[in-house]
């Protein structure tokens, strides 16, 4: 015997014209727009929208005016010349270049085997030797040796072992060539780039300055790299840029563009090996000139890395400000930090097929701004982003396009921004890692987040609460994962914002909290390309449907002492797009095919009916294009 139901006014006659498209009322009084638009023009880049400049691979001077007081370097085989020998001392038999004392220098000309020297010493820390290259071609095959510390050393073309900082100028419409020919890779620490240098290395300028290294790393320095304007490529086996304390890259309005490969099996394209803790305040920002941070910060510029280790790695911490690129490691993670990352600004497409798109070792992610699209890998330890401690998104758009997991921290908070999480298993997961399960949890206090997962939707293995912002899950159409899933001694609660969640049966738990919300644990199975049609109180919204589902949790602020509703439809017609890209909609009209659930709160909040099987009262089977009848 078929069971009757009591079905609300408005919907008698959808069971006399089931084929009907369904008008809704949009003048009543209680039709307030409650959810926002959300603006995802922005919100994602792909590698084939990134454009690049990169170096020259020849040699280009340029005549200009250079300062009076700068002291020239002419290179030629055997025959270099100076304007004062007393500050620069030339060995034309072995053509080796040496500057001896502070000072600016404008340097042209190429030696095919040779070595610039830097040996002037400071004598107070902020002095600095300033080299302005004007087509400067210089290659060192390693046949020169010397003495350092009582043990014997291969210098690179570059090498600046005095206690003053060099700074490196490339002016404008020139280029310069640096390369390192030495044979095989060298481990002494002393001498282990293209361009070394003991202090503070700068580059300056808008020329281009091309690093072939193939010895072992492109640039290093023993404290700190800054560099900003100029168009910088580095090709090395071993990392492109290293520092000990910071690398600083980019600036506002005179960023720069950077293009760094490494051909080694572990090389980095960005690397500061140490974490100096006497930096206890870290000053960052995309204008600021005086940079004291402990690790890596990445402001306006363009950039391309393609490396086999972790693109960007930092000992320290990891400040991304601003910038647009790709970042690609073939072997490990896109952006590494064993401390913070604090993601500010820049848009970027980051690949990492065996590891996490964003890892902070031991520290949490704090995501401002910017627009990060990530591919990552499948293999467990692959997640779009990943939090020892917490993950907070304030702002800015994150995309996770392919990945094992989406987001993976002790603790996920969100007050802004918008997302969008692809996933093999989990799209979200707080995980206990190495801690008390009391301290792990989920908190949703505002955003836009979509979550498309084939694992849990949400999964924290404690906390669980929602409180404002807008999240719409798919999760898997396998019985054994669920849209929403807390802790065993944990609840899902449900404060404020806008959520619908659906997926398969699977272990659909319930929903608390003072927000009315909807339950539905197994309704007969819908196939992708219908929608869900929601009745809160006077408003009807539309979902696409893009997964076989059986399953749906729903919960709106216009739930309050209203009539509820959740209808399958055929089509829809809006009102206004919510939502583009996730399918979600404010309805002007639906097309009408079956009625899930309905029924009405009364009084305050804190109701959370459940309907645990359909209430379809007519029989049921496959009818054309996959609908039921």
């Amino acid at each position: 015997m078929k069971r009757r139901l009591k079905i609300i006014p408005l919907l008698t006659s959808l069971f006399m014209l089931p084929s009907c498209g369904i008008e809704v009322n949009t003048s009543s009084a209680g039709n307030s727009v409650s959810i926002p638009q959300v603006d995802d023009s922005g919100a994602s880049i792909n590698d084939s929208e990134i454009n690049i400049d990169s170096a020259a691979d020849s040699a280009i001077a340029q005549n200009q005016y250079f300062s009076s007081n700068a002291i020239t370097i002419t290179l030629a085989d055997g025959d270099s010349t100076t304007s004062d020998s007393n500050k620069v001392s030339i060995d034309n038999e072995n053509n080796i270049i040496n500057i001896k004392e502070i000072g600016d220098y404008v340097i042209s000309g190429a030696l095919s085997n040779g070595l610039l020297f830097n040996t002037a010493e400071a004598t107070e820390s902020l002095d600095t030797v300033r080299v302005m290259m004007n087509g400067v071609f210089i290659r060192c095959a390693g046949t020169y040796t010397m003495d350092v510390d009582g043990e014997e050393y291969t210098p690179g073309p570059i090498y600046s072992t005095g206690t003053s900082n060099l700074l490196v100028n490339i002016p404008e419409n020139t280029s310069s060539v640096i390369v390192d020919n030495r044979d095989g890779r060298l481990i002494g620490e002393q001498n282990d780039a293209a361009i070394y240098a003991h202090s503070k290395l700068k580059f300056r300028g808008k020329g281009s300055l091309r690093v072939n290294a193939f010895a072992n790393n492109g640039i290093e320095s023993k404290k700190s790299i800054e560099a900003f304007g100029l168009t910088l490529a580095v090709l090395s086996p071993g990392s492109c840029l290293k520092a000990k304390n910071s690398i600083v890259l980019g600036r506002a309005e005179e960023g720069g563009s950077f293009t760094f490969n490494s051909t080694g099996e572990a090389g980095h394209a960005v690397e500061v090996s140490d974490f100096d803790e006497s930096v206890t305040i870290p000053v960052f920002g995309n204008t600021e000139e005086n940079d004291d941070i402990a690790g890596v910060e990445i402001k306006d510029a363009s950039y391309s890395m393609k490396v086999p280790g972790s693109a960007i790695y930092s000992a320290g911490a990891l400040y991304m400000e601003g910038g647009n690129g790709q970042i690609e490691s073939k072997e490990s993670h896109a952006l590494y930090a064993e401390k913070g990352i604090i993601v500010d600004g820049g848009s970027f497409y980051l690949n990492a097929l065996k590891g996490d798109g964003i890892r902070s070792q031991t520290s949490s992610v704090f995501v401002n701004g910017g627009t990060y699209t990530m591919d990552v890998g499948n293999s467990t330890w692959c997640q779009g982003i990943r939090a020892d401690v917490n993950l907070e998104i304030r702002g800015g758009y994150i995309t996770v396009s392919s990945g094992h997991r989406g987001f993976l921290a002790q603790k996920i908070a969100t007050s802004g921004g918008i997302t969008y999480v692809n996933s093999s298993d989990d799209g979200w997961k707080a995980d206990t890692i190495h801690r008390e399960r009391t301290d792990t949890m989920v908190y949703i206090g505002g955003g836009n987040h979509y979550i498309n997962a084939e694992g849990d939707g949400i999964d924290s293995d404690g906390y669980f609460e929602m409180r404002s912002g807008l999240v719409i899950i798919v999760a898997s159409k396998d019985n054994s994962h669920s849209p929403l899933e807390c802790g065993t001694y944990s609840q899902i609660t449900i404060n404020g914002g806008t959520l619908i969640a659906y997926g398969n049966d699977g272990q659909v738990q319930s929903l608390y909290g003072n927000q009315n919300t909807v339950v539905v644990k197994n309704h007969q199975k819908v196939n992708p390309n219908n929608y869900y049609v929601i009745r809160a109180g006077y408003s009807y919204y539309g979902i696409k449907i893009t997964k076989e589902s059986a399953a749906i949790c729903a919960s709106f602020a216009e739930y309050s002492n209203n009539e509820y509703a959740i209808i399958l439809a055929n089509y829809i017609e809006p009102e206004y797009v919510i939502w583009a890209n996730v399918g979600f909609y404010k309805l002007r009209t639906f097309g009408y095919v079956k009625t899930i659930c309905n029924g009405a709160f009364h009084g305050t909040n804190n109701q959370h009916p459940e309907h645990s099987s359909s209430p379809w009262n007519v029989p049921t089977g496959w009818g054309y294009g996959g609908f039921w009848y």
